[in-house]
């Protein structure tokens, strides 16, 4: 796969920030080589500089590829300014000495000002007679973006039959859509902002756009580049002469005063990251630690797999009663992401400051059915019929498992009489999934288990469901937990649950993704 563009004659333009004071003897200009979509956000930063302490920047731009080959060449400046890629390959080249993550890019589509062929969506783009301009793969990021989305769409070959042309940036097509070349584009959100006199800029639709940290794609020139999160990064070179100074200047591009110059050019803000030169450019790599409710081993056990293989990032696993790993998690402080049977154990979690609410994300919603042995001898239809003679209730234990404290529940809303039920109970469970084993054994006649427990047992075990109006649906969410050792792969991890992939995963295995 490739990126860098054929060697051409590059014709660099060098812009010098003005000068407020003249700086001390010592001091000499740090040359800046800068990717052309952010030229203008790093040119006020650099006078911004300049003013504040005096230290001249020269900033050189192309296209983020030709500088690579120009420093390559050259083996001269101080710093670079550019976008994933590229820094992968700058480390490769051995040229990184330590880089900061300054802002984020994102993908959006370009329209005519006042939308005249009425793009509402992503899927739009797929209309038949449409004419789209997009960049080309061998130069773009976005030319490897672009098909991953349409693909996701279900309009990959809509899309591409639109083409008229593909260009070698952002800048180009955005342009092409202003001289009416084409209806629409799809460019970054900083080359779009650009143009916001001449253009309107629709957002892509969730549901399409890529996974940060679980979308990636590899090469052996730029290694391996999350998909979901373009960075724009501030990079110390090697060649450098002016270490230090040139190390000051990357540390003002990504602070406070510069991240509102960010802001205001359409980049995508982002959290402070700083990358050394022996740091791994792939997507977030590592372990995660994770406490599941046992009632989610199956769907979640195959979902660590799929993602382990995604993104490289390995998954280990602690399954118990969803009250047990809230415990665990208060005497340990231990472990990445907490996904319990129902959320109000999450809500405890945050409530004492053991996740962090911002995070959470609905995964799933677990049903609750009566479990009877194949032929239900004792004829059991509803919570009722647990009270009749002879009946041998298996519950789970209210203080351990998420299905038990529903199953109080589900007993005050049906006016059960909790003394006769208790009278009837022979076996108190810490996990819904060992009540599926009671009922295969013969130890218990009856029990309240989550549907997707009662699919697995479906030959040797037959399924009541309750009435809609006398259940509780629990809702299955997942929250990053405060002790959380690998934030960026954590949040990887839960938007893979919810993607699509994910989801299906969560179907198969007879979860409910849609509340019923």
């Amino acid at each position: 796969m490739r990126f860098l563009p054929a060697f051409g004659l590059i014709m660099p333009i060098v812009v010098i920030a003005s000068v407020k004071t003249i700086p001390d003897a010592a001091s000499e200009p740090l040359l800046c080589y800068v990717g052309g979509t952010m030229r203008p956000a790093v040119e006020e930063i650099a006078k911004m500089y300049t003013q504040k302490t005096g230290r001249e920047i020269l900033i050189d731009y192309a296209e983020s590829g030709q500088l690579l080959i120009k420093i390559e060449q050259t083996n001269k400046g101080d710093l670079y300014v550019s976008h994933d890629p590229f820094l992968g390959a700058l480390s490769r080249k051995g040229f990184l000495e330590k880089a900061w993550v300054v802002a984020g890019i994102t993908p959006v589509m370009v329209v005519a000002k006042g939308n005249p062929k009425k793009i509402k969506g992503f899927t739009d783009l797929g209309r038949p007679g449409l004419k789209l301009i997009v960049t080309h793969p061998e130069y773009s990021m976005l030319g490897h973006l672009l098909p991953k989305m349409a693909e996701k769409a279900g309009i990959k070959d809509a899309l591409y039959k639109n083409v008229v042309s593909e260009t070698r940036g952002g800048g180009e097509a955005a342009n092409a859509v202003i001289m009416g070349t084409a209806d629409a584009s799809i460019v970054w959100n900083a080359v779009a902002r650009l143009r916001i006199d001449k253009l309107d800029t629709i957002s892509i639709d969730p549901q399409y756009q890529l996974l940060k940290g679980v979308d990636a794609i590899s090469s052996a020139t730029f290694g391996s580049m999350d998909m979901g999160f373009v960075r724009v990064t501030m990079a110390v070179l090697t060649t450098s002469k002016n270490n230090q100074a040139a190390i000051k200047f990357a540390e003002f591009t990504a602070g406070k005063e510069a991240s509102e110059i960010w802001k205001k050019f359409g980049f995508t803000q982002t959290e402070p990251q700083i990358i050394d030169k022996t740091t791994d450019m792939a997507v977030p790599r590592g372990s995660l630690f994770i406490h599941c409710a046992a009632g989610m081993r199956k769907a979640i056990d195959a979902c660590a797999k799929s993602f382990e293989k995604k993104s490289g990032i390995t998954v280990e696993l602690n399954f118990d009663g969803s009250n047990r790993l809230l415990g665990q998690i208060k005497l340990t402080r231990k472990g990445d992401i907490y996904i319990p049977g129902d959320a109000e154990y999450g809500a405890m979690a945050e409530k004492e400051g053991l996740a962090d609410s911002t995070t959470r994300k609905v995964i799933c919603y677990l049903t609750p059915v009566i479990m009877v042995p194949k032929g239900n001898p004792l004829g059991i239809k509803t919570l009722n019929d647990f009270l009749k003679k002879g009946v041998k209730i298996g519950q789970g234990d209210e203080k351990s498992a998420a299905v038990g404290k529903q199953t109080i529940k589900l007993l005050a809303l049906n006016n059960i009489d909790r003394n006769r039920w208790n009278k009837n109970v022979v076996l108190s469970t810490p996990t819904v999934n060992e009540l599926g084993a009671a009922i295969k054994l013969g130890t218990i006649t009856a029990a309240v288990v989550w549907n997707s427990i009662a699919k697995d047992y479906s030959d040797v075990a037959e399924t009541i469901p309750f009435e809609q109006l006398k259940n509780i649906v629990s809702t299955v969410d997942g929250v990053i937990l405060a002790s959380c050792q690998n934030r960026s792969a954590a949040e990887a991890f839960l938007n893979f649950l919810v993607s699509e992939e994910g989801k299906k995963i969560l179907q198969d295995a007879g979860y409910d993704v849609v509340k019923k």
